[in-house]
């Protein structure tokens, strides 16, 4: 069975087989309401008979003030709206919802016909989580549903482990404290489970890869892929601060970025975000991630990353470094180049610029990046930093051993240098050789 919305075919639940029953229940799905908001009875029709088979409770409303009554009534952490109804627009209600509930309790996918680059601006300024382009697409809406069921796990999650704290301050009892590490276990298993493999080939490039959080949850993520025979991207990410929200905006980073996710689609003729704009180089990436998440400095970090993307015919690198440490490109011959300069974090200056380097990787060469939690490892007897020239001179050290052991080497040298104090921040080593 179908129903036709638009001129385009949204499949019943019978038809979608890739949201089975396990999957539901590992998503908890079924146990959550969801708000569909539009004044077109065949689109409420169409949303509510497909929501109601992948195991949700459905309510409706055809106003925005019908709507924001219902959610100050009623615990519905899913809305789904289009932005032009009536009474209260989209955009006011999600800025409501917003003020009055805060942004961790309710997921937000507001539902356009246009998502030019104004639009979606205006979608995320206002506060909405994700977006649905009309003529709606049955793989679209999955999509956002499981974007959506991940972040709002992650939000009872970490909520719930805010509740056990303060619980185990008013009654200290063990049995919180074990609960409470649990959670914090399941949190960090989470995050860890959106990490690539430590060691994986891609194309002609053998990724090699350290990861240490410096608490159960990290600030740091990265992630590598190849978007196509022709084009390996990779990026690695520290978000400022430490804790619950450096944690959960590295999710988020991680969820946007890697490859085949809603926000940006990664092709063999570039990147595309999701109001299809092309993006074309690494930097063209940063600064429009920039423009997303410029901070207040109050209500969400910063955060420093590197990206780049690898033309596999031309053996050629183009790398953006948004305030990373300056990777290192260690060439076959022995001759060390350090790429780059810092650069502005992302999220930190309005309009800030990006800039790309372009490299030639030659057979043998080793590219290596890293986070500050290795460079800013203070020593455990007088206080001072690992720093970058202790990093290349470990690398030249060690480069005639495999690449996985001289970022092992490089490791135990950190670890060394800071006895107890090795730990004190998020640790990320992410590297590659060409192979062939």
């Amino acid at each position: 069975m179908s129903v036709q919305l638009d001129k385009t075919t949204i499949s019943a639940p019978s038809e979608f087989e890739a949201l089975n029953e396990l999957e539901l229940a590992a998503t908890g799905a079924s146990k959550r309401r969801v708000l569909i908001v539009d004044d077109s009875p065949s689109v409420l029709q169409t949303l509510s008979s497909v929501m109601t088979g992948w195991g949700y409770t459905v309510v409706t409303a055809t106003d925005g003030v019908e709507a924001w009554s219902m959610l100050r009534k009623m615990n519905i952490p899913l809305v789904i709206m289009d932005w032009q109804v009536p009474g209260m627009t989209g955009i006011e209600l999600c800025e409501s919802i917003r003020t009055e509930f805060g942004s961790d309790n309710h997921y937000v996918i507001m539902v356009a016909a246009d998502l030019s680059r104004d639009s979606y601006e205006k979608f995320l300024t206002a506060g909405s989580d994700d977006f649905l382009r009309k003529p709606l697409d049955s793989f679209d809406i999955h999509a956002r549903i499981r974007s959506a069921e991940r972040a709002l796990n992650l939000s009872v999650e970490l909520t719930r482990r805010g509740a056990d704290i303060e619980d185990l301050r008013q009654r200290a009892a063990p049995r919180h404290l074990a609960r409470l590490e649990q959670d914090i276990n399941a949190a960090a298993a989470y995050q860890q489970s959106e990490i690539p493999p430590l060691s994986a080939r891609m194309e002609n490039l053998q990724f090699e890869t350290m990861f240490q959080p410096a608490s159960a949850v990290s600030g740091d993520t990265f992630n590598y892929f190849s978007s196509s025979p022709a084009w390996v991207n990779f990026y690695s990410i520290d978000v400022a601060g430490h804790g619950i929200a450096s944690g959960l905006l590295a999710v988020t980073l991680n969820t946007l970025l890697k490859n085949g996710s809603c926000a940006y689609r990664f092709t063999e003729d570039g990147v595309y975000n999701v109001a299809g704009k092309r993006i074309s180089t690494p930097a063209e990436l940063c600064a429009d991630l920039n423009e997303t998440f410029l901070t207040d400095g109050e209500t969400r970090p910063y955060f420093t990353m590197i990206a780049g993307s690898y033309n596999t015919a031309e053996n050629r690198l183009r790398v953006c470094l948004a305030g990373h440490p300056p990777p290192i490109l260690i060439k076959e011959s022995g001759d060390v180049v350090v790429v780059g300069d810092s650069g502005f974090p992302v999220g930190l200056i309005e309009n800030a610029e990006f800039d790309n380097v372009v490299l030639e990787v030659g057979k043998g060469d080793r590219f290596v990046s890293v986070t500050d939690g290795v460079t800013e490892c203070e020593n455990g007897d007088d206080g001072s930093q690992f720093g970058h020239d202790r990093v290349v001179e470990s690398l030249l050290a060690n480069r005639e051993y495999p690449l996985r052991d001289m970022i092992f080497r490089l490791r135990k040298e950190i670890d060394a240098w800071g006895g107890d104090n090795a730990l004190q921040d998020d640790l990320t080593i992410l590297s590659f050789e060409r192979k062939e």
